[in-house]
């Protein structure tokens, strides 16, 4: 076995630890842990993180702010301020979970899921705040520079800082994937930064004791502030489009519709929309294609033990709509088999044609608001034309509003 894959199986085989370990923690502090579509554990999952983040950002803000203090470095106690940053962060991902977990009301009927990424984007201010106040003491250390004292206690603070802040991570990054929560992600994502800031604290407070001449102290303010500031608006950005509205991911769609398009009365499944209102709160709705010659009372069943199994199991409150298919129409089918074909070379999808009053209807489906539908539907009514030259073509366009599959 390589070097390097003895360098994966064991980050691997740490990562596996560590999961079993936090199995256990949860086996006994949260009930019902796996259920993570119900909102009391979701709101549980956010209780623990939180405390466990306050206690060891507090004890981590008084190590390194004690350790700043007696080095003179500003990195140092630049770094204890994010520590104390982090342990509000922690308190506001409490709150969060709070909030969110609030049952519907009249004035709410979806819930208050989204109160999660609301108070998730104050977490993003906070974040940028802090960058920008470090940001303006780097350089004004870096324009006056001042000389630090090295004290080896302060070394031996900031390696327990790393440390503390790595099973930080790893910790709220297994909670986060374990519930699809982006608050925990956030979280995770600025242990990481700590990580990462706290190093290159550690390696300027050990370069400035070699060369004392040249102010690392004040650089390496300048560089951790950047981190965290970057930090700040990607978390920011992912929370705004959370709460404007992201299409709906590859994976969920693909789950909604197999368990849709499994029953041997559904031929096919298009125009999935899913609504988000916060972790747990999802709506939607989607049309599956049917034979026509089913009856009313068969198809409505069909897609209601469709729709109770798609909650069962996803927690997603779903509508499923109807679409009658001939398929025993040969012309309807030379139909289908003449558009289809031309849309492939386009990339493009088409679904629901149909015969009515004797005009051809379709629906395609697009991409982005980008492509040329006037083009779009005089070539795709010349191609019917060629074979049904009188016949009347409308066409419908429909937008993707779901994640493109990666190929």
């Amino acid at each position: 076995m390589s070097r390097r894959n003895v360098k994966h199986w064991n980050s691997r085989y740490v990562c596996v630890k560590i999961g079993s370990m936090i199995d256990q923690l949860l086996k006994k502090l949260i009930p019902d842990y796996d259920r993570v579509n119900d909102l009391n554990v979701r709101r549980a999952y956010g209780n623990l993180s939180g405390m466990v983040g306050i206690a060891v950002n507090a004890g981590l803000f008084a190590l390194k702010l004690f350790a700043g203090i007696v080095a003179r470095s500003s990195a140092v106690v630049g770094d204890s301020i994010n520590s104390l940053t982090d342990g509000v962060t922690s308190l506001m991902t409490m709150l969060a979970y709070r909030a969110a977990s609030k049952p519907a009301d009249a004035g709410h009927p979806f819930g208050h899921g989204r109160l999660e990424y609301i108070i998730g984007l104050g977490v993003s201010e906070l974040i940028l705040a802090v960058g920008a106040g470090l940001l303006y003491e780097g350089v004004i250390k870096f324009i006056h520079p001042e000389e630090i004292t090295f004290r080896i206690v302060t070394v031996i603070i900031l390696g327990i800082s790393i440390a503390a802040k790595l099973m930080m991570y790893l910790f709220n990054k297994d909670l986060s994937v374990r519930i699809g929560s982006p608050v925990l992600k956030a979280t995770s994502l600025d242990s990481l930064n700590d990580v990462l800031t706290s190093s290159a604290v550690l390696g300027s407070f050990i370069l400035s004791r070699i060369f004392p001449a040249f102010p690392f102290d004040a650089l390496t303010t300048i560089i951790v502030a950047l981190m965290i500031i970057r930090t700040g608006i990607t978390t920011a950005k992912e929370l705004i489009s959370q709460i404007v509205g992201k299409p709906c991911e590859a994976a969920r769609k693909g789950e909604v519709e197999e368990a849709v398009s499994h029953y041997p009365e559904i031929f096919g499944v298009h125009d999935l929309i899913l609504h988000d209102y916060g972790p747990g709160r999802m709506f939607g709705t989607v049309h599956a294609e049917m034979s026509s010659r089913l009856s009313l009372k068969e198809a409505h069943t069909v897609l209601e033990h469709a729709e109770e199994e798609i909650f069962e199991k996803y927690g997603i409150r779903i509508v499923i709509h109807a679409d009658p298919v001939d398929l025993e129409d040969p012309v309807l089918e030379r139909y289908k088999t003449l558009i289809a074909s031309y849309l492939y070379e386009k990339g493009l999808t088409a679904h629901d044609i149909h015969l009515e009053d004797g005009i051809l209807k379709l629906d395609i489906m697009l991409e982005d608001d980008e492509t040329d539908r006037e083009q779009i539907t005089a070539e795709v009514t010349e191609a019917v034309h060629k074979i049904s030259p009188d016949i009347p073509v409308q066409i419908d366009f429909d937008f993707n509003f779901t994640e493109k599959e990666e190929s």
